[in-house]
């Protein structure tokens, strides 16, 4: 009988372990079939994705396309997959057409920098005239501006010296600094008086000016024989005097309402006398508006004081002085308004 049993319990254990064992085979193959391959697939999809050279293949890649029918979860990541590389793709399309179009933009303003630079005068140089002398420099917050400077014979005798400063920044005030420009020089060379140059620019300036910017102006066309200069002010920052023996002052007289801003507007010419060895120094707003770290502001006394302190009647010397003390004064604080500026000496 306990022979018998024996036999009985190992035939029974062996069939068990047999079903068990075959139970396991069909488990596993079920899990490979249901699970392992599914997930492999999706592994090397992914993994042929993550390795497709986007910078070369950018027009062929395609979005994966998994196809998963397991009715479950698997299933959910593989449909979960390829949204996510065909969003990636959507992304890295539409991040490659920004880029692409950012760098258009900043070759378009580097050469619209190279144009604006150009439009300025930088020959200070009349070797064939000892009367005076001059420098002048613009520096823009932004690649470009809307500071402007302009220098010119009217005749033999007569010399004229202009300032500006658009509102806003960048290309749209550029655009209209050009026009400014070129608008002053016209009617100067027309030998019109001062104040009918600015009363006429100001109308032109008006005119379809549908973003409403306007231009503070300050002319000035100075006698090189006597020194006397007749100038119009349009709501620009007064002129500083620095005379020969070191005093220093502003120039006063009747200012007018900003160039563009009201086309009835009309304006009054001033005239002033500088002698020999005396310095006629313009700015914009960029000086003595410039703010450092604790939101202090350069001012206009600071300036003053700064050009009464050098020793040097040099105005290239000045001009680089007191570009380095605003540099110094802000402290590496970021700057928003162009910075330019311009000195006419009488020589003696």
């Amino acid at each position: 009988i306990n022979s018998t049993l024996f036999k009985y319990i190992i035939l029974v254990s062996s069939i068990a372990a047999l079903i068990l064992i075959l139970f396991i085979t069909i488990y596993l193959l079920f899990l490979n079939k249901s699970i392992i391959d599914p997930l492999q697939v999706i592994v090397d999809n992914a993994t042929d994705f993550v390795n497709t050279n986007v910078d070369e293949n950018l027009s062929e890649i395609v979005a994966l396309n998994i196809d998963v029918k397991t009715g479950d979860e698997i299933e959910i990541l593989a449909e979960a997959f390829n949204k996510m590389t065909s969003d990636i793709i959507r992304y890295i399309k539409e991040l490659t057409s920004v880029t692409s179009e950012r760098e258009r933009i900043e070759t378009e303003l580097r050469i619209a920098t190279l144009i604006q630079e150009g439009m300025l005068p930088r020959n200070f140089e009349y070797p064939d005239r000892n009367e005076f002398t001059l420098y002048a420099s613009m520096r823009a917050a932004k690649d470009v501006g809307g500071d402007f400077y302009d220098f010119f014979f009217v005749d033999d005798d007569h010399f004229c010296i202009t300032i500006g400063d658009v509102s806003g920044k960048g290309v749209p005030a550029a655009l209209f600094m050009a026009m400014a420009k070129a608008t002053v020089k016209d009617l100067v060379l027309r030998r019109l008086p001062v104040a009918d140059v600015m009363t006429e620019a100001n109308v032109t300036l008006c005119n379809n000016n549908e973003q409403g910017m306007f231009v503070t102006l300050l002319i000035a066309i100075i006698n090189v024989k006597t020194g006397v200069f007749q100038w119009c002010d349009a709501g620009h920052d007064p002129a500083i005097i620095w005379k020969k023996d070191g005093q220093v002052e502003l120039l006063t007289g009747k200012k007018g309402f900003v160039c563009a801003g009201i086309e009835t507007a009309k304006y009054k010419m001033n005239e002033s006398k500088i002698e020999k060895g005396d310095i006629i120094y313009l700015y914009t707003d960029g000086i003595p508006e410039a703010n450092n770290t604790k939101k202090e502001f350069y001012g206009l006394e600071r300036l003053q004081t700064l050009v009464a302190t050098k020793k040097e009647h040099d105005i290239k010397t000045l001009c680089a002085d007191i570009l380095a003390d605003v540099d110094e004064f802000a402290d590496q604080e970021a700057q928003f308004d162009d910075i330019t500026m311009m000195g006419f000496k009488l020589e003696e």
